[in-house]
């Protein structure tokens, strides 16, 4: 690789992603509340203990939490306007899908409450359709098959320890 085979090397993406869900933290913040909100939001992270200790351990909690954080974060600015923003929509299934490929389905379970609440309580009605859903769960689907059936046919067991025993 470009670093070398080393224990920092090997801890370099899970501390990039947390600090990247801390920008991202930042920057939803600073588009939604304000800069003073945001710069407060980020900092909080910044010094919550549990959250930073994450990004030195060899998990991959963190670059779950960087997926699922720019897939929420994308999806909240897809239904901000009057009309869906395709774009960010498209952003928002990509990091869904990149979530799925880190960890399981918890990255789709993760998004929909958030949506839901902030669709119940502003009382936004951007009209997202089923034709988007389904486009947003296909290119989630497409971002993890080719890796599933891979897996599969190197080892056939796995789906099914993958999905009922790790993540039911």
């Amino acid at each position: 690789g470009l670093f070398g085979v080393s224990e920092g090397a090997a801890r370099l993406i899970p501390a990039l992603a947390v600090h990247g869900a801390i920008l991202l933290v930042y920057l939803l913040g600073r588009r939604s509340l304000g800069e003073r909100s945001a710069w407060w939001g980020a900092l909080l992270l910044t010094v919550a203990p549990g959250f930073i200790g994450m990004g030195r351990l060899l998990i991959l909690d963190g670059l779950l939490t960087f997926f699922v954080t720019l897939c929420i974060f994308a999806a909240f600015e897809a239904i901000r306007g009057v009309k869906l923003a395709r774009g960010w929509w498209l952003l928002s299934a990509l990091a869904c899908g990149l979530g799925i490929l880190t960890k399981g389905p918890i990255a789709l379970i993760l998004l929909v409450p958030p949506l839901v609440a902030h669709r119940w309580l502003t009382g936004q009605r951007v009209s997202i359709g089923w034709k988007n859903v389904l486009g947003y769960l296909s290119i989630a689907l497409a971002v993890n098959l080719p890796w599933y059936i891979a897996i599969y046919r190197h080892e056939p067991v796995f789906l099914r320890y993958f999905f009922w025993e790790h993540n039911i």
